[in-house]
């Protein structure tokens, strides 16, 4: 296994790894921060092929995930639950990051390419707000 990626949540309690195969399944691992050891809480499969990028919004409730054949994985970092799927480069994601307010994911491609991706879980929340 080789890692692709980590991040600490914003408060600094956890620790989120990417771990990815070379042609095989890739895992998030959510680590408790606070322990000495360094402990693994969870692990989930993220997706079903190697990825290569990975961020987490800035309260710390998604992970975004970019992989080696261009799909962007939405995460509940909480739940670690997968909750988006969309092939969105033709290449590898090389960046992927948040905006601000974390309604959309940003991503750049080696093929010259960017796309911007409705945050589905940020985006379902304001629906049902505005339905009420």
């Amino acid at each position: 296994m080789q890692f692709k990626g980590a991040v600490f949540s914003p408060d600094a309690r956890f620790l989120y790894t990417l771990a990815t195969k070379f042609k095989g399944r890739s895992y998030l691992i959510k680590w408790d921060a606070k322990d000495v050891n360094f402990n693994p809480i969870d692990t989930t499969p993220a997706y079903k092929g190697p990825s290569c990028v990975m961020e987490i919004n800035s309260n710390g409730t998604n992970i975004a995930i970019g992989t080696n054949d261009g799909h962007v994985v939405g995460v509940n970092a909480n739940t670690m639950t997968s909750y988006r799927l969309e092939k969105k480069h033709k290449m590898p994601v090389s960046s992927i990051t948040f905006t601000e307010n974390s309604s959309h994911i940003l991503t750049t491609s080696p093929d010259h390419s960017y796309e911007v991706t409705v945050n589905a879980s940020q985006s379902s929340l304001y629906q049902k707000f505005v339905k009420l």
